[in-house]
C-alpha cells in the first residue's frame, strides 16, 4: 500500500514537471532533515558539521533545512550520513510539517518529543504493568498465501506454569517467496547460552562461541514456533531459505504528551506512539488515521479555521486515534483471546475453558530482563539481512490444527481430527485455540 501510494505521488510530480507548471508534490526520497555533529566520541563521522536543520523562528514555528544522505555499515550498526559534496536544500517554513519516522524517531527527539511506556491493569492482582511482549521476527520463502494466519496457545515452564503466546504468519497471494512470521517469547525463556550448557560459565558475552550459540538457540527456538503456525515439521523449514532472521526484538506500547512538538510541526505515526502489531493498528493508525486527520486540518484551513485552531486539532486528533490503537492493543499483552477473533469465538472459548479471557499468568520480568542482558536489542540491527541458503517451500500450508501440540504427543490424532482440526474442547483444556 505504501508502495502504490508512493508512486502515484511520484507520477504527480513527473506529469507536473513535464508540463512545466509548479508541481504540487516534491519528493526527497534519501533525504533528512539536516543533522550538526554526527560524531560518536571515536574521532570517525565528526568530520562532516553544519547547524540543525530545525531553524527556530520566533513565534515557535520551525524553518526546514534538509541534506541528502547516504548509509553506510560502521562497527556492525548502519550509520546515515551526508553524501559528500551535497549541498543543503532550504525548505523554508512550511505552513505543516509530519514527523512519522517510525517507533525511534530521532527527528522528534531532537524537537524534545518524549513517549512514556503506558501500563495496563490486566485485573490479575498485580495493578497496572507496562505492556511489554518479546517476538522473534523471520522471513521465511514459503507460501502462506494472500492472509493472516495466527495462532494463540500454550507454553509451560518446568514448574508447570501457564504463559500464552501468540504467533502470526504474513503472506502474499500467489507469492511463495513471502513468508514474514513472527512468534511470542513466553516470559520464562532466556537463550542463555551458559544456563543451556553450550559454552562453559564465564564465556565472555561477546566471544564468538557465545554469540553462534545464542543464535543457534534463537532459531532453534524459533523453527520449533514457526513449525506450530505452519503445520510443517522443523526438519523440513530448516531447509527452507530464509533471507532474514530470526531477529528478537522487544514491543513495548508507548505514546506522547502531545503531538504539536511546533507552533508548525506534529508528530504522527508509530513515532507519537504505538499499540500491539497484532491488530494491524499501525497501518490504520497511521496511514488511515492520521492520514485522514492532514485531510481535516486542510479542509479546516479552506474554511476560514486560524491556523494555531487548526493545528491544535490536529495534534489532539492524533492522539485520540492513538489511543483507539492502545485500546485495542491491551487484551493483546494479556492472557486473553484476541479481540479481533471476534465476540461470538471470545464467548465460546471461555464458556468451554472455564475461565474469562481477562486471566493473565504472573509475568517472570527478572527473567526478561536477564534476556535482553545476553544480547543488547539494537534498533539498526532490524535492516541487517542474515541469509541462510536453503529452497522454496511453494506448497500451500497445511490446515492449522487448533489441538494443543502437547496433546497431540500424548493422544495421536484420529483421522477425524487430521481432517478437522481437531476438537476445540481439547484444545481450551490445556490453553487458548487458533486461528486462521
Amino acid at each position: 500500500m505504501l508502495i502504490m501510494l508512493r508512486r502515484y505521488l511520484e507520477l504527480i510530480e513527473e506529469m507536473d514537471i513535464a508540463a512545466g507548471v509548479p508541481p504540487r508534490v516534491r519528493l526527497f526520497l534519501s533525504h533528512r532533515v539536516a543533522i550538526g555533529d554526527e560524531g560518536d566520541g571515536d574521532g570517525f563521522l565528526k568530520w562532516m558539521r553544519q547547524e540543525d536543520g530545525f531553524v527556530s523562528l520566533p513565534d515557535g514555528r520551525k524553518r526546514l533545512i534538509i541534506e541528502e544522505v547516504q548509509e553506510l555499515d560502521y562497527r556492525g550498526r548502519y550509520r546515515r550520513i551526508r553524501k559528500p559534496g551535497s549541498p543543503l536544500i532550504d525548505l523554508g517554513v512550511p505552513e505543516l510539517f509530519m514527523i512519522a519516522q517510525g517507533f525511534d524517531s530521532s527527528d522528534a527527539d531532537r524537537l524534545g518529543f518524549r513517549q512514556e511506556d503506558v501500563a495496563v491493569d490486566h485485573h490479575d492482582g498485580r495493578g497496572p504493568v507496562v505492556a511489554q511482549a518479546d517476538y522473534l521476527a523471520g522471513y521465511l520463502e514459503l507460501h502462506v498465501g494472500g492472509r493472516l494466519r495466527r495462532r494463540i496457545a500454550s507454553e509451560f515452564d518446568r514448574e508447570g506454569n501457564e504463559y500464552w503466546v501468540r504467533q502470526i504468519a504474513v503472506g502474499h497471494e500467489d507469492d511463495p517467496e513471502v513468508g514474514w512470521i513472527l512468534v511470542q517469547v513466553p516470559d520464562f525463556k532466556t537463550f542463555d547460552p551458559i544456563l543451556a550448557g553450550l559454552v562453559p560459565a564465564g564465556t565472555p558475552k561477546r566471544a564468538k562461541e557465545y554469540l553462534n550459540a545464542y543464535q543457534q538457540l534463537l532459531r532453534e527456538f524459533y523453527l520449533e514456533q514457526v513449525s506450530l503456525i505452519t503445520e510443517i515439521p522443523v526438519a523440513e523449514l530448516d531447509k527452507v531459505q530464509a533471507p532474514y532472521g530470526p531477529k528478537l526484538f522487544s514491543l513495548v506500547e508507548r505514546i506522547g504528551a502531545d503531538a504539536l512538538v511546533a507552533a508548525n510541526g506534529v508528530v504522527a505515526g508509530d513515532s507519537f506512539g504505538n499499540g500491539h502489531f497484532m491488530t494491524s493498528g499501525g497501518a490504520i493508525t497511521g496511514m488511515v488515521g492520521h492520514g485522514s486527520r492532514v485531510l481535516r486540518y486542510w479542509q479546516a484551513r479552506d474554511a476560514g479555521m486560524d491556523r494555531s485552531a487548526a493545528i491544535r486539532a490536529l495534534a489532539d486528533q492524533i492522539k485520540a486515534d492513538t489511543l483507539g490503537w492502545l485500546q485495542a492493543s491491551a487484551q493483546e499483552f494479556s492472557q486473553a483471546v484476541p479481540i479481533n477473533f471476534g465476540e461470538e469465538r471470545i464467548k465460546e472459548i471461555e464458556k468451554q475453558s472455564g475461565r474469562a479471557s481477562s486471566e493473565r499468568a504472573n509475568t517472570i520480568d527478572a527473567t526478561r530482563r536477564h534476556r535482553h542482558s545476553l544480547v543488547p536489542l539494537d534498533p539498526s540491527d532490524w535492516r541487517r539481512l542474515s541469509v541462510r541458503s536453503g529452497r522454496l517451500h511453494s506448497s500451500e500450508l497445511p490446515p492449522l490444527m487448533t489441538t494443543h501440540p502437547e496433546q497431540r504427543r500424548v493422544m495421536p490424532a484420529t483421522e477425524d481430527d487430521a481432517s478437522t482440526g481437531g476438537d476445540i474442547r481439547e484444545t481450551v483444556a490445556v490453553g487458548a485455540g487458533s486461528e486462521s
